[in-house]
């Protein structure tokens, strides 16, 4: 499975797909001034996982209708990168096989699985 970390999430948590052998793409790393936008573009034409703890990518998944084949918003606030890294570990293997076409929600208490809603014809 192919990832495409945000920015904002913190580096250990990136070393979670990374020690599982999996590809990722932190934009920290790789595209440091790419907007929201190119970066669902980029996991688009690359066919990534987005991996974010920002909400907007959500927002642009769900409301504005950009394409996306694979989104998860890890959604624990006031977590250190430490706990999100457990976090993360613990629902991720549960998860991988299921989020394919899906907008995936991870709290403290669940793992929201949805497929993206298209916008409202008008």
């Amino acid at each position: 499975m192919r990832v495409l970390a945000d920015e904002k999430v913190d580096r250990p948590l990136v070393a979670g797909p990374r020690h599982c052998a999996r590809d990722v793409c932190w934009l920290a790393e790789c595209a440091p001034a790419e907007t929201k936008r190119g970066a669902l573009g980029r996991a688009w034409r690359e066919g990534r996982v987005v991996l974010t703890l920002d909400r907007d990518f959500g927002y642009l998944v769900l409301h504005a209708g950009l394409p996306v084949s694979r989104l998860v918003y890890i959604r624990l606030a006031a977590c250190s990168p430490g706990e999100l890294l457990l976090a993360f570990q613990a629902v991720w293997p549960r998860m991988e096989a299921r989020i394919a076409g899906h907008f995936v929600v991870v709290t403290r208490n669940r793992v929201r699985v949805r497929p993206p809603q298209l916008p409202a014809a008008g």
